[in-house]
This record gives structure tokens, sequence and C-alpha cells, in this order.
């Protein structure tokens, strides 16, 4: 079998070049002299072809959020997050005076459980979600709001310090990179639930620290902005979700109903938001507009359900067709139904199989044969992972050759080999700390042993 994947932009012209190359191979006077094996082997020759379903995940969300996107919107929101990025040091140094000025307290949420949910929708960790809502922090446009229930804590402003900085994990805006629009635009979507706005305003007024970067962050953040990353926060949980399983094992056909489950049960998950969720998402992406949560809960939804209806036709109603079919459950039924009931599709490779079949070809093969289909990858992350190490390499080396340059990403991308595990490091570093506590300790003295003091 003969696989070849590649992004929608090349896909065509790949498939139409290597079906080419199949059929000149099979052609007396351009291929080999296969002699009187020759019609076998071609119909023993399948070509099958696939578009990256890693690139139709990450499209289905651009897709799916076009209503609420543009061009302008999208630089923006880079240019927002960025400066955020390359102000850290001055924010953080301004943290301290804003929790002093600005942190005040209200009655604890009837119900802790929503505050939980809401934190949780926006990415929240496990391990943070119990001080978020024992804290249950707000920026209601003047204040900081924390539970009343926290006031008698030991160490109240190093915990709204500490949840607050962990918030502030900003990642870089690329729309068409893999796994990323849902965790950058939950992250700036979070810091505003904190207050960010007001801690940008105080480290502008500070005069020790530089505000070059932080323009682009008073400038570029619109009611237009707030709203594409509010209903991006939510809307790109399933794709995400596609995606981080298509990275772990890209082999579609092997898992289709697993695949489909892990889509449907994010797409569920968003459908039951409740509406504190959508309440206080509407206050940040309106501001002092009108903005209301069920503007944005159908907005989000909508861009959810065409997303989704994007992984469908491009994924999942390709691997629920000929060929791919054939190789899920029970293959011998598989090529018995298909033997019974004929095919009428254009697919050459299931036409060379009901050739076969009706030829009375060897039918354990031909299920062998079947069964590789579950093996093919439907993703191009391998060529993706070498674009990285040249894209890095290039970065920092700008007027390198183009031939030192491949060599040398072809060195980088070989750098797993030459590594320890990070198993094998973590024991190194847990045996190295023993050692050294071991050394730090006092021997027991012997019978025959002295000390001696200086």
């Amino acid at each position: 079998i003969f696989h070849s994947g590649a992004d929608r932009m090349m896909l065509s012209a790949v498939d139409r070049l290597f079906r080419r190359r199949q059929q000149a191979y099979y052609t007396v006077g351009h291929g080999p002299a296969l002699g009187d094996k020759a019609c076998e082997l071609e119909q023993t020759d399948l070509h099958v072809c696939t578009g990256c379903a890693l690139h139709d995940s990450s499209n289905a969300i651009q897709w799916g959020l076009a209503s609420v996107a543009s061009a302008d919107v999208l630089k923006d929101l880079h240019v927002v997050i960025e400066s955020c990025r390359n102000s850290f040091t001055f924010i953080h140094a301004n943290l301290a005076s804003f929790l002093v000025k600005h942190v005040a307290f209200a009655p604890p949420p009837r119900d802790s459980h929503l505050v939980l949910r809401f934190w949780q929708a926006l990415g929240v960790d496990t391990d943070w979600l119990d001080d978020l809502a024992f804290l249950n922090p707000w920026w209601d446009g003047h204040s900081l709001l924390i539970s009343e229930g926290a006031r008698d804590h030991d160490d109240l402003i190093g915990k709204i310090s500490s949840v607050v900085l962990y918030v502030w994990k900003w990642k870089k805006f690329v729309e068409t990179r893999w796994c990323t629009i849902g965790p950058s635009c939950r992250a700036i979507v979070a810091s505003l639930c904190l207050g960010l706005q007001e801690v940008v305003a105080i480290t502008m007024a500070d005069t020790v620290a530089t505000n070059f970067h932080l323009h682009g962050f008073v400038d570029k953040l619109s009611l237009t902005v707030r709203t594409y990353a509010c209903v991006a926060s939510i809307a790109a949980y399933p794709a995400d979700a596609l995606q981080v399983e298509l990275l772990e094992d890209d082999r579609v056909a092997r898992r289709p109903l697993e695949l489909k489950e892990a889509l449907g049960e994010e797409v569920r998950w968003v459908a039951q938001l409740d509406d504190f969720t959508w309440g206080r998402l509407a206050q940040i992406a309106g501001g002092d507009s009108a903005t209301s949560a069920y503007d944005l809960r159908s907005a989000a939804l909508s861009a959810v359900h065409v997303s989704c209806a994007y992984i469908h036709k491009k994924i999942f109603e390709v691997v629920d067709g000929f060929p791919w079919k054939l190789a899920e459950g029970d293959i011998s039924r598989n090529l018995d139904r298909l033997a019974k009931d004929g095919y009428t599709g254009e697919d050459p490779a299931t036409l060379k199989l009901l050739g076969l079949l009706r030829i009375g070809y060897n039918r354990a093969r031909l299920a062998d044969g079947v069964a590789l289909l579950r093996d093919i990858p439907w993703s191009t992350k391998t060529v993706e992972q070498a674009h990285g190490s040249m894209a890095i390499i290039h970065k920092l080396h700008p007027t390198m050759s183009a031939r030192v340059l491949t060599h040398r990403a072809m060195l980088h991308q070989c750098r797993s080999m030459f590594v320890k595990p990070a198993d094998a490091k973590r024991i190194e570093r847990a045996e190295g700390k023993a050692g050294k506590l071991r050394n730090r300790m006092p021997q027991r003295a012997g019978p025959n042993s002295f000390t001696c003091e200086s």
C-alpha cells in the first residue's frame, strides 16, 4: 500500500503526481520488465491518499471563528499577547502595588462549584482550582474582589500573588500552530478577569519601567479582540481535544470511534456550560457595552458546530468510506460484504480489491493487506517537526547558506538519539541530591575517633 498525505494546499497535486507515477511504473517501456507477474503486481499495488488530519482540525477552528475574526483582529490579538510577554518583568514589578491598592472583599459565592467550573473552563490546572475557588478573585472594573471567607488567611497577599502569577502564563498566539488558539486566548481572558488592564495602567505610569511594548496592549485591546478571545477560548476545545489525540496517535483508521467520542464529549461539555460562566465571559468580552451572555454563548456554539462539521467532512466522512471502512472491525466479514454488495464508487484501491475478490484471489492475503490501512498515519507531524528544526536554526543563524542549514537541521533532528531520556535524568538528579544530603549529615563518632574544633 502506497500512502500519500499532505495538507490541503498541495494534496490534489501530490495525489495526481503519485498516481501518474504508479501508472507509468506498470506501463511497458516506462517501468521495469515484470513479465508474467505484472498484472498481479499492479492489482495488488494499492494507492491511497489522505489530507493531514492535524491541519484539518486546525483549519476547522479558523472556519468556526470566521464570524468573529478578521485579519485585523488576529493581528491585534497577537500584538496584545506579545506586549504582555515582552513586558512581563515590568508588569510583575507593579503587582504588589496593584494588590495593595485594589484588593477588596465581597460576599462568598452561593455555589463555589460555579466558580470552580468557570476557572476550569479557562483551562486552569486541577492543582490550582481549589485556590481560585477559595479566593474567588474577580476584577469588577475598580477593585479585585476576593471572597470574604479568605480575609483571615495568614498570607492573603502572598496567596493572591501566587494565583495571579500562575494565571499570567501568556502563550504566543499563532493561528496556524496546532493546539495554540485556545490556550493563548484562555490565558489572556483569565488575566483580564484578575485586573490585567489596571496593572498595565499602573506600569505605564511607572517612570522606572519602559512602556515601549505596553502601548500595543493599550492600543490594540479593543472590544472585537476581547470578544474573539472569549469565544475562541471556549469554541476551540473540541478541535483542540482532537488534535491532542492525533498528536499521540495519528492512525485514524485504527480508532475512528475513539476520536469521534473525544470530539463529541467536548461538544457536550461546551453545550452544558452554565450561565454563570457565560455571564462572566460576557463581562470580559463586552466591557461597558451591552454584550449579553446569550450572544456570546450563541457565537461560541455556532463556532463549535461549524468546526465540527468541517472535521466531519474532511476526516470522518473519509474514514467512514471506502477503502478505510474495510479495516474497521472484522476485515474478513467486510470483504465478504464487499464481494456480495459490490462497489459503484470511483476509488481505485477499492475497485482493485473487488476485482481480486471476484477472481478468487487469496482471501488471507487480501485481509492482511487491508489490515495495513490501520497503521497508516493521517498527519504530517514528522515533516512539521523537521520544519521546526530548520526554523530554529535559521532564526539563530540567518546568514547560513542553504546547504549548511539543511545539514545542521538534519543533525538537530537527531539530537534525541544522543541525549539521556527524561526519566534517566530525573533519577540521576534524585540520586545526586541524596548523595549531597548524605555528605552533609554528621557522621557518627566511632570508638577511636576524635573531633577538632577551630
